[in-house]
């Protein structure tokens, strides 16, 4: 009993390994997106305002 124990959670170890890297992966992905997102928005405006 006490190793069936050990193995499932060993096992579900494992699993939570093999989630995180697809998320760390997408969030630094997003990140420079979003950075260069806001920066053509603001470049936008301060074109916007330079021609009024």
């Amino acid at each position: 009993q006490q190793q069936l124990k050990t193995s499932s959670f060993s096992s579900s170890l494992t699993s939570i390994d093999q989630r995180m890297p697809p998320l760390t992966i997408s969030v630094t992905r997003r990140i420079p997106i979003a950075i260069g997102f806001q920066e053509t928005i603001h470049i936008m405006m301060s074109g916007d305002d330079s021609t009024k």
